[in-house]
């Protein structure tokens, strides 16, 4: 015997068979995605019926999930085995509908952090810096916020990940501050940190690790800074933007302090973004400035501070800038991203080709001239060791981040797969750095608050899983030049893939939104070791190295400098040693250049050390060498 609810069944059916009911509809089908491992995916779909209620059900690769019956679909820390075919399924009493399939790549370059510090904090970033500010030989975090705390410091524990600074000036009195720079302006073996904003703040850092405030007396200070070892004289400068153009670029003088230089007439009225980098090879720092409002320009070093613009190279008005030598000839190139200030119109950034005669060329090619947005900083890093700069282009909505392949032929292939190319923030700066030391370098990218189009107010770190290519990362620390070596070209030879050839990297404060660590860091590809190595430091020192491991960190101290005063008639030989602070030194005699003795032992407490031989009258001759000691 029938029940009365199977009839009531049969009745429906019959109902539906005259009046047009049937199974659900899909309203909205879920969409693919291209993710990072260990990134969250949501995947959301509906459907309706006029028959109540609809039963949802997810489906992977045609299996069903166990407990997804809602219309929302979360997948957290995303591994590979998770790729492939997503569908939803509505079912009512009359059957079922399936969705059309979602599609979801799982990319295995990166792998996106979702757990620590760093991407917790939803403040609006602005600039960010790779820095290894406690000297414990890892990569710590600045990130620049407008918000409260204004300055996020997190510190790198090693295998324990990162925790966050909150005590001292620094996480408190710039409030307002877009970038900033990180060098050691003091030469004592700490980094201090300029912070743009109103006057300019200097954070000089302590031995205990505790940060003091002076001010830079700049009339307006906001946005771009740039800090680079301008007049050779081994201390770092500062080039800002201010509403004075003859209060734009600021000398140290050794002392503790910053002159305005009136000798040059920089025009940073409204400048976004400054960078630095030698791009005449003539010896000593220029800078680009990115103007929002106007033309960009590109300044000349004369050798002495003073900085003449030139006319004929990149123009356009910008937000980011980033110095790279892109196709390892020798020579700087420069990125220029742009962003329309009113968000009404999208634009191109540009690429300049470096042609070697103080002159650019515009790549105008795809995919440069393809890939238009709002982009702000930008920043050059070889991601995969495969001996070429990668870019990577932060994006403030509503466009995705850009990060675009070198394919080592002078073209570039934007890159599509994965997290680090498809999420959607209001990013204004991306940062390259190896802070878990595997030779790879990671990617931090800063998000501010609303932007243009919206997406994540939280930062990205995306971890780089590597691959079989070496590399080597060198850190320079200056003796006779600043102890930064900000402005210290590193060059190398290696042969990958059957071809030797150079490669570039200029230590620098990066490009105002972006500061890389201040370190060199080279892919190798298949190469073992490296060739040759050669450092030109800002004093005009140069070291050359041969045949160096891959696969290490290497650090490398600048040798002293001495220079020898022609001694007046009966008076002492006397002998001038530029070295580090914190150092000691051996100076060293002998005759024949074979046989060394010792003259003197000292520990530099200055820049500089005075040292008498009164027994040099008595020698035809006598030769001189100064040697750092453990």
């Amino acid at each position: 015997m029938k029940t009365i609810h199977q009839y009531l069944i049969v009745a429906l059916l019959l109902v539906g068979m005259t009046s047009g009911l049937g199974q659900p509809t899909i309203t909205r089908h879920p969409t693919g995605a291209s993710v990072s491992l260990g990134a969250t995916v949501r995947l959301q779909a509906s459907a309706t019926s006029t028959i109540s209620p609809v039963q949802y059900q997810w489906q992977f690769t045609a299996t069903n999930l166990a407990g997804e019956t809602n219309s929302t679909l979360t997948l957290t820390n995303i591994q590979a085995a998770q790729a492939g075919d997503y569908t939803f399924v509505a079912t009512d009493v009359f059957g079922s509908t399936t969705s059309k399939v979602a599609v979801l790549e799982v990319d295995p370059t990166f792998t996106k952090i979702t757990s620590s510090p760093v991407v917790k904090d939803t403040a609006d970033g602005e600039g960010a810096a790779w820095v290894d500010f406690d000297n414990d030989g890892d990569l710590d975090l600045s990130v620049v916020s407008s918000d409260t705390p204004v300055h996020l410091l997190y510190r790198n524990d090693g295998t324990s990940g990162f925790t966050q600074i909150r005590d001292g000036v620094l996480s408190r009195d710039a409030t307002g501050a877009e970038t900033a720079a990180w060098a050691d302006f003091d030469n004592d073996g700490l980094l201090d940190v300029f912070v743009s904003k109103a006057s300019g703040y200097l954070f000089r850092q302590n031995p205990v690790g505790t940060f003091t405030r002076s001010t830079l007396g700049a009339p307006t200070v906001d946005w771009g800074v740039a800090a680079a070892e301008f007049n050779n004289d081994g201390f770092v400068d500062l080039v800002v933007r201010s509403s004075d153009p003859r209060k734009s670029v600021w000398l140290n003088d050794g002392l503790g302090g910053f002159i305005a230089s009136t000798n040059s007439v920089v025009a940073t009225g409204a400048t976004s973004s400054i960078a630095a980098a030698d791009f005449d090879d003539d010896g000593d720092a220029d800078f680009f400035v990115s103007n929002n409002a106007s033309n960009s320009r590109l300044y000349r070093n004369d050798g002495q501070g003073v900085f003449t613009p030139v006319t004929s190279g990149p123009g356009a008005n910008g937000t980011g800038v980033a110095w790279g030598d892109y196709n390892n000839d020798g020579f700087p190139d420069l990125f220029h991203s742009r962003l329309d200030g009113a968000f009404q119109q999208p634009r191109p950034s540009f690429l300049f080709h470096n042609n070697g005669n103080g002159t650019f060329t515009q790549v105008e090619q795809s995919p440069f001239t393809k890939a238009i947005g709002f982009a702000v900083g930008c920043s050059w890093g070889d991601y995969d060791n495969d001996g070429w700069l990668d870019l990577f282009v932060a994006e403030y909505g509503p466009e995705k981040n850009r990060l675009f392949h070198n394919n080592g032929d002078g073209t570039f292939s934007r890159i599509i797969a994965g997290s680090v190319a498809n999420d959607l923030g209001s990013s204004t700066a991306g940062v390259w750095g190896d802070y878990d030391r595997d030779g790879f370098l990671d990617l931090f990218v800063a998000n501010g608050v609303g932007g243009n189009g919206g997406g994540d107010s939280t930062d990205y770190l995306y971890h780089n899983n590597g691959n079989a290519n070496a590399w080597i990362t060198i850190k320079c620390v200056g003796t006779a030049s600043n102890r930064s070596a900000i402005g210290t070209k590193v060059r190398l030879r290696a042969t990958i893939k059957g071809k030797t050839f150079w490669q570039l990297r200029e230590i620098s404060t990066g490009g105002s939104w972006v500061q890389n660590p201040l370190e060199a860091h080279f892919g190798l590809g298949e190469a073992t070791n490296v060739e040759t190595l050669r450092i030109e430091w800002p004093s005009g020192i140069v070291q050359e190295i041969p045949n160096v491991p891959a696969k290490q960190l290497l650090t490398v101290i600048e040798p002293p400098r001495l220079q020898i005063t022609p001694p007046q008639t009966g008076s002492p030989l006397k002998l001038t040693l530029r070295g580090g602070i914190g150092f000691s030194y051996a100076l060293e005699i002998s005759a024949d250049l074979r046989t060394w003795l010792p003259l003197l032992t000292n520990s530099a407490t200055g820049l500089t050390l005075e040292f008498e031989d009164s027994d040099a009258v008595n020698f035809s001759r006598r030769f001189y060498r100064a040697r750092r000691q453990p």
